[in-house]
């Protein structure tokens, strides 16, 4: 199966044709439309990705036929050389978040040396894939990686996708990197660290190999009412240093910014002190402008009373697939605007990897290293990819 085909051409997902006729992007488009008590639903709406920390455990789901369609893309493409990604992983970062990081460059995962990657490898030939959920590793990680994890379980595990939504207990990013490094935790896929989780994970004093196994990106999110459809970089820099506070100063209503942060410990935060503000400090938010969670931003950026004044920031997975609101748009920066597509090519401003991390003395043939390697091998970009995510190289 030739996956330059599969990921070329554009049809309808629910569309009974041929898998090399669907678009990576369309194979796990997923539903965020919001019901009482948090439960999303939507069409054949199967996916329920757990996070601990969520209030009234609010629930995600991603159509079924979709996640079948990725699982089944991935296995049909183990024994073949073409697929989305042409090349291994990217190295990882080399050195830490500093006041100079360039825009497009995120601080390097945390580790207590320096950091080790796993090398692409030729897909199921690598020993410690697990068969069953016995085998699996003890998997943790961000919020917008739960897709993935599901994913995972339902192709090595032979689970069904709802049985799958019972294995996936994510802690968000900061506790999964630590939990990794504490031994509660085996395999994590997360996003970037923040400063003092990187601190923490060293006082534990343990090494951690972190392979690069896709990429997101940080987006703007403005209420659907807002005229602005895109804003500089500088311009977005300028309003989280304090310096511009009214919409404006970059071409739209007479109108306060209320400007929402997240919360210091979080992959969103994280990325937006990286990329984004750099060496320049973001102004201190109220407690009310720090929402606890991605889908409590976006809520109050949707249905707030200030909503139209306000602004606000998550990954793109998370935004556009797992918790797309009503109401809501995601902006360009500087023209661009952020899709698989952009990011892909490295045409948006604000990427970042996101990575498989387990601990550097996990065995050679452990599920957790065998896992990782999984996902840096054309095999399992494949997956990567057709799970909705950009992939490590283009």
């Amino acid at each position: 199966m030739n996956l330059s085909l599969f990921c070329s051409r554009r049809r309808g997902i629910d569309n009974e044709v041929d898998l090399p006729a669907l678009t990576c992007r369309e194979l796990m488009r997923t539903s965020g439309h919001r019901a009482p008590s948090f439960a999303g639903t939507g069409p054949g709406g199967d996916y329920r990705g757990r996070t601990q920390f969520l209030p009234s455990e609010r629930v995600f789901h991603v159509n079924a036929k979709r996640l079948a369609v990725a699982v089944a893309a991935a296995a049909l493409l183990v024994t073949t050389t073409g697929g989305c990604s042409k090349s291994g992983p990217a190295d990882p970062p080399s050195s830490p978040a500093a006041a100079d990081t360039p825009a497009t460059a995120p601080a390097a995962p945390p580790t207590t040396t320096a950091s080790q990657t796993e090398p692409a490898t030729a897909g199921e030939s690598i020993p410690g894939l697990p068969t069953s959920v016995a085998d699996f590793p003890r998997l943790d990680g961000s919020t917008a990686a739960i897709p993935l994890a599901q994913a995972l379980y339902v192709k090595f595990a032979g689970v069904s996708q709802e049985e799958a939504v019972g294995l996936i207990d994510f802690n968000t990013t900061g506790p999964a990197w630590v939990n990794i490094a504490a031994d509660r935790a085996d395999l994590a896929l997360v996003y970037e660290a923040a400063q003092d989780t990187k601190q923490e994970v060293a006082e534990i004093g343990r090494d951690l190999t972190t392979t690069p196994i896709g990429r997101d990106a940080l987006v703007f999110v403005v209420n659907e009412a807002n005229p602005i459809n895109s804003l500089k970089a500088q311009q977005i820099k300028d309003i989280y240093a304090g310096r511009i506070t009214n919409w404006s100063q970059v071409g739209g209503e007479n109108e306060e910014i209320v400007a929402y942060q997240r919360n210091e410990d979080s992959g969103s935060q994280t990325l937006m002190r990286a990329l984004v503000m750099q060496d320049t400090p973001m102004a201190q938010a109220p407690s009310e402008l720090v929402p606890g969670s991605m889908g409590d931003l976006i809520d109050v950026v949707a249905n707030y009373d200030n909503s139209k004044q306000s602004l606000g920031y998550s990954v793109f997975f998370y935004a556009s697939e797992m918790y797309s609101q009503p109401g809501v748009k995601i902006i360009a920066v500087d023209g661009v605007d952020p899709s698989v597509g952009s990011i892909a090519a490295g045409d948006y401003a604000f990427i970042s990897p996101f990575y498989a991390v387990h601990r550097a003395d996990s065995p050679t043939d452990s599920p957790a290293r065998a896992l990782a390697q999984w996902l840096a091998s054309p095999a399992g970009q494949d997956l990567v990819v057709a799970t909705g995510y950009a992939p490590v190289a283009p």
